[in-house]
């Protein structure tokens, strides 16, 4: 358990504090997948998840 209790200073939360991150959990869900399937796009994932928070920001 220690392990976990001395790494919690440097953890990250989600930004459920953030009014898109409903939106944006939900096309990380829709999409995660293709960034790790065969033939996959990684960046291409994620520059679309980056555009979905900043439409969700407006």
């Amino acid at each position: 358990m220690w392990d976990f209790i001395d790494q919690m200073p440097q953890a990250r939360f989600q930004p459920t504090n953030l009014g898109s991150w409903p939106e944006v959990r939900a096309a990380v869900r829709e999409r995660v997948g293709e960034a790790v399937a065969k033939g996959g796009n990684p960046k291409a994932v994620l520059e679309s998840l980056d555009v979905t928070a900043v439409r969700a920001e407006r």
